[in-house]
């Protein structure tokens, strides 16, 4: 009888951890699938999940009226479908496709830049002339798009956003980082 006891204080005991624990993992691969579902159907429409949503996501902090949410989703519908057009024009072969996929997430897990990103998905496949021209016309419809939507916001919007473009001298010279700032002569 006392094993009997022992053995149903033993299941439940097992019952109450395990149970939290298994629901933990069935919420993270419900999350997963859909996370993975969203991104997929994102990519049959083009320039990755929904170009609306991450644009919004990148505007956040501008506080968006409706007005200007609803001028972004407009322009992001057109420019996703023009973008996905351009790449279905560059024909890449699937082997293509994972190189970049896998070249862009090795370059992520480091930490690197846009710039050092880019570097390292392009050197990761070697395009012919044509993908490579209708790579850079998805490039340039996206940056295009980018440009409407910073010329939707107002200037205590940009500025709320920060990280604008810096003007260049008047001079045109370009400074080289880390490079002294020349001081004026005093006024005597």
């Amino acid at each position: 009888m006392k094993n009997l006891l022992r053995s149903l204080t033993l299941l439940a005991l097992i019952g109450a951890i395990a149970s939290p624990l298994a629901a933990d993992d069935a919420k993270k691969a419900a999350a997963k699938e859909k996370k993975a579902a969203a991104n997929k159907e994102g990519q049959k429409k083009g320039a990755g999940p929904d170009l609306a949503a991450r644009v919004l996501k990148q505007f956040e902090k501008a506080e968006l009226t409706d007005d200007q949410v609803a001028k972004i989703k407009d322009l992001a519908k057109v420019a996703q479908e023009k973008s996905a057009e351009a790449r279905k024009k560059a024909k890449l072969s699937k082997d293509q496709q994972q190189a970049r996929q896998a070249a862009s997430k090795r370059a992520q897990e480091e930490g690197k830049t846009k710039r050092e990103l880019q570097d390292a998905i392009n050197a990761a496949v070697e395009l012919t002339a044509d993908q490579k021209a209708a790579m850079d016309e998805s490039k340039a419809i996206l940056a295009s798009f980018q440009k409407e939507v910073r010329g939707l916001l107002t200037d205590a919007q940009k500025k709320s956003l920060g990280g604008g473009a810096k003007k260049k001298p008047a001079d045109g010279a370009k400074k080289k980082p880390g490079e002294a700032k020349k001081k004026k002569p005093a006024a005597e």
